[in-house]
């Protein structure tokens, strides 16, 4: 099971933390910035979360389909990410990642 902890020469489970570190911190940037300025980073938030989104679903592919295993973890990861997307969706959809009319 070795030879597929690892992805393109890198561990899956640093991954997964460098990924989930990189969402937090454009998480809290959007948070500390003026309205204007969230646009770019509600997009960059989707995009990151739907290409981790990807990476789940080739996961659980192999998990499933060539490991056949399940690992608690991963369903859980698979089920935050889900989610992170989910709610950036919405949120871009709703407009909350666009700036403001007569914003800064």
């Amino acid at each position: 099971m070795r030879r597929y902890s690892r992805f393109l020469g890198f561990e899956v489970a640093l991954i997964g933390i460098g990924g989930y570190a990189f969402l937090l911190l454009l998480s809290l940037l959007g948070l500390q910035s003026p309205p204007a300025r969230r646009s770019w980073v509600g997009r960059l938030l989707l995009a990151g979360s739907g290409l981790g989104l990807v990476f789940t679903c080739y996961l659980t592919f192999v998990e499933l389909f060539v490991i056949r295993a399940i690992c608690r973890w991963c369903v859980a990861s698979a089920v935050i990410i889900t989610a992170i997307f989910v709610v950036g969706a919405l949120d871009w959809r709703a407009g909350g990642s666009r700036p403001a009319k007569g914003g800064w």
